[in-house]
């Protein structure tokens, strides 16, 4: 079933946002970032089950030395064992935590590790994204050269035949056919080279989707909505601030009163003096009041991480207000040069015809039609490229902003 889904994406080629929907599904990073958000969420669980009672089975065979007790009477004499040299004990422990603030403190910092580790997966997404589109707009650029560059084999051919055809008529010198033929040679010559980069362009956007990719279209412009302050950089901050703070709860809850009950059952044949059978309730409090400076140490090192991700946090937020403004100022630049570029392919079209009119009726010699025709080439790809460049820049934004 998942083949017959794939088909028509190999044979007809893929647009921007199937390509980012399967990179960000396919691609290894976001696997290993889903694969330990997993492992983060396996970690609040078992932090969870510190807080439910335990239950522990022992049995075991000992040796020691027989401890006995010559006791001695006027009319009876006998040897008591305290501790039989060989004996065997069974035991069942049962233990139950009813106050662990350090238990409390560590789902606490489990729950912020995961949401930090959400956090990641997130940047990661929009790191991808960013490349896949990067990569699927320098396909499109090497596919509008090529386009291009038929454009042009197609009118060199053309005005060759027209060459060839005034040359037999004995019109034109043969000089003008062979400098058509250079001219057309060269275009070829440079059609095949970026045929060979449009399919490496191919290759490395195949290697981010995990399909086989045989051609691009242009994307619609994307909504420019969001702000730059909900970036997934930022939000991956604000995750580690947190986890820092439940890192500080749980260092200052190491040094408060722990409270824990235990029930104990026990069978053992050790002294035939004792019972069989012993069991005991209990009731345990304990209280780490001084450890060395080690509590200080620690939350001195987390206030200093602490005062360094705050620095960061507020240096990523300027960078990313910064360059949110510069690509709105980049992306007005080139809008105005894609109509900039509109009329000048108009005027070039106009010209290469004037040039054809004229070589014609033998007012124009053949190096001004090829003059016009490479004008013609010029305008065209820069107002392709253009065009490309501009959306480039809208979605570069966009990721700015956070989408």
């Amino acid at each position: 079933m998942l083949l017959l889904l794939l088909i028509p994406l190999v044979c007809f080629g893929l647009t921007l946002r199937q390509a980012e929907e399967l990179a960000l599904k396919n691609f290894y990073t976001v696997k290993k970032e889903r694969a330990l958000l997993k492992a983060s969420a396996a970690k609040i669980k078992e932090a969870k089950a510190k807080l439910l009672p335990s239950f522990t089975f022992s049995f075991g065979t000992y040796r020691t030395r027989a401890q006995t007790y010559a006791l001695e009477l006027p009319f009876f004499n006998a040897e008591l064992t305290f501790l039989r040299s060989s004996f065997w004990r069974v035991r069942a422990l049962l233990t139950q935590p009813l106050l662990s603030p350090v238990a409390l403190a560590s789902v606490k910092l489990k729950e912020a590790t995961l949401k930090r580790r959400e956090g990641r997966l997130e940047l990661t997404k929009s790191e991808l994204r960013l490349r896949v589109r990067r990569a699927y707009f320098k396909a499109l650029v090497l596919q509008a050269r090529l386009k291009t560059l038929e454009a042009q084999k197609e009118r060199l051919s053309e005005h060759l035949r027209r060459v060839k055809a005034l040359y037999e008529e004995g019109v034109v010198p043969f000089k003008d056919v062979l400098e058509t033929r250079v001219a057309l040679s060269r275009v070829e010559s440079a059609l095949a080279y970026h045929e060979a980069s449009y399919l490496n362009a191919l290759e490395l956007l195949s290697f981010y989707a995990g399909v086989k990719v045989k051609r691009v279209e242009p994307p619609p412009p994307p909504k420019l909505e969001g702000t730059p302050l909900n970036h997934p950089s930022l939000r991956l901050l604000r995750a580690a601030l947190e986890e820092l703070e439940r890192s500080k709860e749980l260092v200052e809850a190491s040094f408060l009163p722990e409270l824990t009950a235990y029930a104990l059952l026990e069978r053992t044949d050790e002294s035939p003096l004792l019972p069989k059978n012993r069991y005991y309730l209990a009731l345990e409090l304990r209280w780490l009041l001084f450890n060395g400076g080690t509590r200080l140490a620690r939350l001195e090192a987390l206030s200093r991480r602490r005062e360094a991700l705050l620095n960061e946090l507020k240096k990523t937020e300027e960078e990313l207000l910064l360059r949110a403004r510069a690509l709105r100022r980049e992306a007005e630049a080139l809008k105005l040069r894609v109509e900039s570029a509109r009329e000048r392919l108009e005027e070039a079209l106009e010209h290469y015809r004037l040039a054809v009119e004229k070589y014609r009726h033998g007012l124009a010699v053949n190096a001004e039609v090829l003059d016009a025709e490479a004008y013609v080439t010029e305008a065209q790809e820069t107002l392709r490229v253009a065009r490309l460049n501009y959306l480039l820049k809208l979605y570069e934004l966009a990721e700015v902003l956070g989408r």
